[in-house]
């Protein structure tokens, strides 16, 4: 029997990037969003993430990709009440062959969780000794095949935890000692390299965030300053620790301007490695840190204020590359973001003309950045959270000056390959970030209304493409099919392809005629894309 399609197909993947725009499940929650600011998480192929069927009961839920449905994992939380420990904290990891998330279950506390992906399979993981009725907030750090890293709290105070998968590997490595003086808060600031886990502290009697460095074991963490901080170094917001030439490298200030130091982990491996170069341009007080290519790239305070530095991994190596907002202001401000994709730096900057709005900047070696210029001269493009995705930035702007109108965008590091990621897609990117996974770009978006649901570019949330309709027929049978399909409808002298899920390319075929036989007879049965030179996909069921 013949079906009709109608193709409907907002998809993208490294293969296809001519084709790109965006994809929204089918709505879920038909009075309240079905997402609020969420953290997307993927492991075998699904999405995982908390959403909500009915009012605002926020629960972990999965997306099985294949099928195009929301799976509700368990009603952590009963009785119609959220189980996010906070609105819009979610924060979800996958580790080993679990993803873990904290959430709350009516006791007033927050626990650790984790699912193998079924229902039977989502427990309570670890009870924490938090005897206080409110909620807190587990943040998780990084993971390694070993080891995951994760922030939450006892009656003493937050602290680093860590896992190896078993209850007993569950326990504390680095305790602050009060709430008030607080370990790293943020994945961003933290860093798992070479089977060291990088995170600040601040411990009494000191009231200033120190460098850290642990093995996962309670011995084996350690302070990357002396004793004492006899040189009264200390880390500023924002922290960061970046990994370049072989070496962790973190900014410390101090009484004569601190510096840059490189680390492996143990104190008498960190070396102090001195300022972004000599003279009245270096650059003191180094943070935002951000390797590409052959430099690290450091936002830095000289005689001209908060800039773009860098360094060469030599000793007082480096220098500053461009004065950004020049008369003495600073054109890097706190908040600044960085992201390296391949040899180019993109960074968030006041526009050289006015310190009232930003936008994105591109550098490459030492050369002048190149400003992208994303709203034109007199509009803030509001640039937030950078992410490197199939060789290309990806991030959050607007190109009026108005939050109610962000979008995804995307750069190749020409203001001519900086665009609208998706330009006929009907959403607003209003808030939260960007989330590179395996299989795609995951984001929170308002597609109309109270209508808040995930995005993607990537292999997901195929079946109602809120965007970009194009209307040709074409005439695809039989479908579900077993060892051949039929296409009819096809332009002349076009390619064509048929790729999995996972975005691998299983076949591809030049075609000569508007009717081609497709052979699927080698293909395991299962989902599949097909695609053509002018952007239309259809989706096959292969029995």
């Amino acid at each position: 029997m013949k079906i009709l399609f109608t193709s409907v197909f907002t998809f993208i993947t490294a293969l296809v990037l001519q084709a790109q725009s965006f994809n929204f499940p089918a709505n879920y929650n038909t009075n309240w969003p079905d997402v609020d600011n969420a953290n997307f998480e993927e492991m075998n192929g699904e999405i995982y993430f908390f959403a909500a069927q009915d009012n605002f009961d926020y629960e972990p839920h999965k997306y099985n990709c294949a099928t195009s449905t929301y799976i509700m994992l368990k009603d952590v939380n009963p009785g119609g009440t959220s189980s996010e420990p906070y609105s819009g904290v979610n924060e979800m990891m996958k580790f080993k062959t679990h993803v873990y998330f904290g959430a709350l279950d009516g006791t007033g506390k927050t626990d650790l969780w984790r699912t193998d992906g079924s229902t039977t399979g989502t427990v309570k993981f670890k009870i924490f000794p938090y005897t206080s009725t409110d909620p807190q907030t587990i943040t998780f750090f990084a993971a390694d095949e070993n080891l995951m890293y994760f922030r939450a709290s006892n009656n003493s105070g937050y602290g680093v935890w860590r896992t190896d998968g078993t209850e007993a590997g569950t326990f504390l490595i680095s305790q602050a000692t009060n709430f008030n003086y607080y370990v790293s808060e943020k994945k961003e600031e933290t860093l798992l390299y070479n089977g060291k886990f990088y995170f600040q502290q601040k411990l009494l009697p000191s009231v200033i965030s120190l460098p850290f460095a642990t093995d996962g074991t309670v011995a084996g963490t350690v302070g990357l300053t002396a004793a004492g901080n006899p040189d009264n170094y200390y880390m500023t917001d924002p922290y960061d620790f970046e990994p370049f030439q072989n070496s962790v490298w973190f900014g410390l200030d101090g009484p004569t301007g601190g510096g840059l130091f490189k680390s492996n982990g143990t104190l008498a491996g960190t070396q102090f490695m001195g300022s972004c170069g000599t003279g009245a341009d270096a650059g003191y007080r180094p943070t935002n840190l951000k390797a590409a290519g052959n430099y690290l790239y450091v936002r830095a305070t000289g005689t001209l204020g908060y800039e773009l530095y860098y360094t060469d991994g030599t000793i007082n190596g480096g220098g500053r590359i461009s004065d950004i907002y020049p008369n003495g202001g600073s054109g890097l401000k706190i908040g600044s973001e960085m992201c390296s994709v391949g040899d180019k730096l993109f960074f968030t900057a006041w526009k050289s003309f006015d310190n009232s709005i930003y936008d994105v900047y591109m550098a490459t070696g030492t050369s002048a950045p190149i400003l992208l210029d994303i709203s034109g001269p007199s509009n803030d493009s509001k640039p937030k959270s950078l992410v490197s995705y199939n060789n290309m930035l990806y991030f959050r702007a607007t190109a009026t000056g108005s939050s109610a109108v962000n979008r995804v965008y995307k750069s190749d590091g020409t203001v001519a390959g900086t665009v609208d990621a998706a330009p006929g897609a009907n959403y607003i990117f209003e808030s939260g970030k960007l989330y590179s996974l395996p299989s795609g770009l995951y984001f929170t978006a308002r597609v109309a209304g109270n209508d808040f649901r995930p995005g993607t570019i990537g292999n997901c949330f195929l079946t109602t493409a809120v965007e970009n309709k194009i209307e040709n027929q074409l005439e695809i049978y039989p479908n579900p099919a077993q060892n051949h399909i039929t296409i009819k409808g096809l332009e002349y002298n076009q390619k064509i392809w048929l790729v999995d899920v996972q975005g691998r390319k299983m076949l591809e075929k030049q075609v000569s005629s508007k009717v081609e036989l497709l052979d699927l007879s080698s293909l395991p049965g299962g989902i599949y894309l097909l695609g053509f030179e002018n952007g239309k996909r259809e989706r096959i069921v292969k029995n």
